[in-house]
């Protein structure tokens, strides 16, 4: 938002409404379009230019970070076996938990991260880390609603209260503009994800909505990244959905099955600001991020990947200091191992070194998916079929030519354009 615009470019904005929540004439709101993404408002005539929407905009002003330092990557796995089929990859987030408790000071901390609520709406909520971190687990795709948690972070922090906040990464920017530079940070812990873009709530409910009609019995509880177990030779994949009926069933769907995981995996319905992502970059904005470490096998063929293996990147200080205490702890919940970060960087072309290109049918599939079904908007932008068929083809490729394909993507123009 510029200079008192009425709206937000939509490749300019994440949605995540930092703008509205620091504007002290309170003349911002946030209001769905009609896919269900959100964008500011102002009310022109309560707008007297102050630019505080501009200075926690985490598009127009990227967060100082302080005590940056070298960045480090490690592979990482909990030990525990029930964990780490609880966990949607190799359960860091646990462990980094486990390791800030150790701190000194004698505090609990608040723990802020993205639940799926009773409602099936994706959404931060907060509670003390002593009480546990099961609504924390697995990952939601879904744009999460930040609700009130940046001015309650505030007013945690401003209460000497140690806070450990878990988001995107454009998330992550926004609380930190949000909070401002100095000392008001000192008891934060940002933890940032590896992100591949959000759809909307909207498309959620409406996968939700004809999913549940389709199997006659409302859906009451969504498991994302589900892990089932394919086979001696295919071992664990965490690919799927796990669905709990009404009427006590339960159904799992892999990404062709159901419509959801099959338009999210082929980036068919992303909000358009992820695929010019300003955050995918080296430099990040949480003290640590994590993510799957796909492919690890390639960098580190004597670890055993089967149940899933997390990538930790240390970014601060504060970061280090948090992944040297897991170290310490590696006997007893987890196991780390140091990886050659510029090699990894080199041979990734995933979410962590760029944006998503934008499938070429998103502007197509909205436009049915406002006239139609959900589920028929799906099957015409993407066959399961076709989908299947590129998949296959894709693991088949080498490394090397996998890249060159994602390389030609981003730059044949293939970028949001509807």
């Amino acid at each position: 938002m510029v200079g008192g615009k009425a709206t937000a470019s939509p490749e300019s904005c994440c949605g995540c409404g930092a703008c509205a929540k620091a504007c002290p004439r309170q003349c911002i709101r946030m209001v769905a379009d009609a896919d269900g993404f959100v964008f500011p408002q102002v009310d022109a005539d309560a707008c007297v230019n102050c630019g505080r929407c501009e200075q926690v905009c985490p598009f127009e002003r990227k967060p100082d970070v302080g005590d940056r330092v070298q960045p480090k990557i490690y592979a990482a796995r909990q030990r525990s076996q029930a964990v780490l089929t609880a966990a949607a990859s190799g359960g860091a987030f646990g462990g980094i938990a486990a390791a800030l408790s150790d701190e000194p000071g004698g505090k609990d901390w608040w723990v802020w991260g993205a639940v799926l609520d009773e409602n099936l709406r994706v959404c931060h909520r907060c509670r003390r880390l002593s009480e546990g971190l099961e609504p924390f687990h697995k990952s939601k795709y879904v744009q999460s609603d930040l609700g009130d948690a940046l001015p309650e972070i505030r007013r945690q922090l401003k209460a000497g209260e140690r806070v450990l906040f878990s988001g995107t990464p454009c998330q992550v920017a926004a609380l930190r503009n949000y909070l401002g530079e100095g000392p008001i940070q000192d008891n934060l812990f940002c933890v940032d994800l590896v992100c591949h873009g959000v759809p909307s709530q909207r498309m959620f409910d409406r996968y939700i909505e004809e999913e549940g009609r389709a199997l006659k019995s409302p859906i009451r509880q969504v498991e994302f990244r589900h892990k089932v177990y394919r086979g001696r030779k295919e071992g664990w994949d965490s690919r799927y959905m796990r669905l709990t009926l009404a009427d006590g069933r339960q159904k799992v769907r892999n990404r062709y099955q159901s419509r959801f995981l099959r338009a999210y995996y082929a980036y068919l319905f992303q909000r358009k600001s992820c695929y010019t992502c300003p955050f995918t970059t080296a430099e990040r904005n949480g003290d640590v991020t994590i993510g799957d470490f796909w492919g690890v096998k390639r960098m580190l063929p004597e670890v055993e990947e089967d149940r899933g293996i997390s990538l930790i990147q240390v970014n601060t200080a504060a970061g280090e200091r948090v992944t040297e205490r897991v170290t310490e702890r590696v006997e007893l919940e987890m196991e780390l191992w140091p990886v050659d970060r510029e090699a990894y960087i080199k041979r990734s072309g995933g979410a962590m070194v760029q944006p998503a290109a934008a499938n070429r049918n998103r502007k197509a599939f909205f436009r049915a998916a406002r006239d139609d079904s959900f589920f028929r908007a799906v099957d015409s932008a993407i066959p399961a079929w076709k989908e299947w068929a590129k998949i296959e083809f894709m693991r088949r490729l080498t490394p090397e030519t996998r890249r060159k394909l994602k390389r030609l993507r981003h730059g044949n123009g293939s970028g949001a354009k509807g």
